[in-house]
């Protein structure tokens, strides 16, 4: 009981708790120019590395105009000319030398996980797909990491039968799509002032 109460108490207090203005992860206006690396991945969806990296490019240009972004295929270009893994970027002289081949001033790396199969029984029984993602920006010149965080999204379908035959409103691939999309819009908001819960 007593752990329903304090349930029950912080989700009274979310709901009441004022939203403020959240400043950007980074000063963009001194960070301007920006390439986003294929995000690692250990998922056995293997694309979503890269499409969590053209997802976050594709919404950093609708909220962040200001930015200058590199196309990933011409940052992976330049990496496999001088056959570089993403571990690489942190060694300060290499990272110096792509931001001038690039002309960029900021990277972001980071990890992506999706895992999916999970099966809630209640009303409805649905099928659940999770993941979580960690970004870094790291300063171009001096390999220095500016900012970290982790950021979670998750997606589901209900299961619907029509005469004997019994299947998914979303496909696995569909729900996968939404996390990516869910994170991609999230971290591109953190480049932005936007509003949201200062705790």
């Amino acid at each position: 009981m007593r752990r329903w109460a304090g349930a029950a108490l912080v989700a009274g207090l979310a709901g009441c708790a004022p939203q403020v203005w959240i400043p950007p992860a980074v000063d963009t206006q001194i960070y301007n120019q920006i390439a986003i690396l294929t995000f690692e991945t250990d998922s056995p969806f293997r694309k979503v590395g890269a499409q969590l990296s053209d997802e976050v490019l594709v919404n950093l240009l609708q909220v962040a105009p200001e930015l200058s972004i590199v196309e990933r295929s011409r940052l992976d270009a330049v990496m496999q000319e001088r056959s570089l893994a993403s571990q690489d970027i942190l060694d300060p002289p290499t990272l110096r030398e792509l931001a001038r081949i690039l002309g960029v001033k900021i990277f972001m790396t980071g990890t992506v996980s999706i895992f999916l199969g999970d099966i809630r029984t209640g009303k409805f029984q649905e099928r659940v797909a999770t993941g979580y993602a960690t970004i870094r920006l790291i300063d171009a010149r001096t390999a220095r990491v500016l900012w970290a965080r982790r950021r979670d999204a998750t997606a589901s379908t209900i299961m619907f039968q029509e005469g004997e035959s019994v299947s998914w409103m979303k496909t696995d691939g569909q729900l996968v799509q939404d996390v990516i999309r869910q994170l991609g819009s999230d971290i591109a908001l953190v480049m932005t002032r936007h509003k949201g819960y200062a705790w």
